[in-house]
């Protein structure tokens, strides 16, 4: 585990120090680890050694819910990162956003406050980062979903259709359809869900039709 650790830091692996119970002054502490206290020796950027202990959490996690070795799991991480690098830049810029303007907000504009981003409380300022990197996703994805919704709705009722919209579920939609419509609704919300804003990747829309909604499943 320890020279797991220091893999993931890239710090020789003797300059990780795991302790029992209280850290002494030549160490930063971090999170706890089961059974101790992780830290490393003075002249580590803490910053940086917070951001990789976190990613140390996440690849044991990963780990023990996929039920793999520390080291494949770690793999998984890094191949994923490589793959899709602007997603590790945009997460590493949403954290700077939060710092600098306290507040994060959606593609059309909608903001939220975010205030604990230099908490001393690390609880607060983890939840903070959390709020940074997924509002603006799913903010502008309840968006895009409510204008489909309106769309959609406007189009049912100015063609007199039998069919109703239901519900939102989540990133669903749930209608109840007259079996003359099926087709003619299902090309209606597939068009409206994908074009609800203009984005500059590809919005794929899967659809299924039964007699309940799980069935449709």
């Amino acid at each position: 585990t320890v020279k797991a650790v220091a893999e993931e830091l890239d710090v020789p692996w003797e300059n990780v120090i795991v302790k029992q119970g209280k850290l002494d002054e030549d160490s930063f502490k971090n999170p706890q680890f089961a059974g101790g206290s992780l830290s490393i020796k003075k002249g580590w950027d803490p910053l940086r050694i917070a951001g990789a202990a976190g990613r140390y959490m996440l690849i044991k996690a990963a780990s023990k819910e996929l039920d793999i070795p520390f080291g494949e799991a770690k793999k998984i991480k890094d191949a994923y990162f490589d793959k899709y690098k602007g997603i590790e830049e945009y997460i590493e810029n949403s954290k700077i956003q939060i710092k600098d303007n306290k507040s994060v907000e959606t593609l059309l504009g909608r903001k939220r406050a975010v205030w604990d981003s230099d908490s001393q409380n690390k609880i607060r300022r983890d939840a903070a980062e959390r709020m940074a990197i997924n509002m603006p996703i799913q903010g502008t994805a309840a968006e895009m979903i409510k204008l489909a919704m309106i769309k959609i709705h406007r189009k049912i009722k100015s063609e007199n259709l039998k069919s109703k919209l239901i519900m939102q579920i989540h990133d669903e939609l749930l209608l109840e359809v007259h079996k003359d419509e099926v087709d003619y609704i299902t090309k209606m919300v597939i068009k409206y869900m994908r074009d609800a804003m203009k984005l500059d990747v590809p919005i794929e829309i899967d659809y299924g039709i039964g007699p309940s909604w799980y069935e449709a499943h």
